[in-house]
């Protein structure tokens, strides 16, 4: 098994369940989002299927594991935190938007592909979507006693 975990270099808690799973054996990738595109690179290659074939398969390189991961290979997927990518201090003010809305959508497509196959979500995407928007969760919570 392979698990992913989509978080933060200050996340503790991811860390810490990224080095209990390895003890046991399990494969584990962590992609801190934050550091896109500044401490890691990534690049993303798609094998298309055809139609009525079984989707898209995914390779992401993460250049701060030095290694490539496939999306065949990842049973679990952990959406931890997803934070958006840091662009980079050095660019012109007026391009510094256009970046972080490029690197924020190859984080959202990359994710998505790997949503479209079936495979274990902690967090599934479509459900931290809904927890994200305050006044769903309000229209769902029970009324206060």
């Amino acid at each position: 098994m392979t698990t992913l975990i989509v978080s933060d270099p200050w996340d503790i808690h991811a860390r810490a369940v990224a080095w209990a799973l390895e003890h046991e054996g399990e494969n584990v990738h962590l992609w801190y989002t934050h550091d896109f595109p500044q401490k890691h690179g990534a690049s993303l290659r798609v094998d298309s299927a055809g139609a009525g074939a079984d989707p898209a398969q995914v390779t992401l390189h993460c250049a701060r594991h030095h290694r490539d991961f496939g999306s065949h290979d990842i049973d679990t997927v952990w959406l931890r935190r997803w934070y958006q990518p840091q662009a980079s201090p050095d660019l012109h003010p007026a391009d510094t938007r256009f970046a972080q809305t490029e690197a924020n959508e190859f984080i959202r497509a990359t994710i998505g592909l790997l949503d479209e196959s079936p495979r274990f979500w902690i967090n599934p995407v479509a459900a931290k979507a809904r927890a994200d928007r305050k006044a769903a969760q309000l229209k769902v919570a029970p009324p206060s006693a």
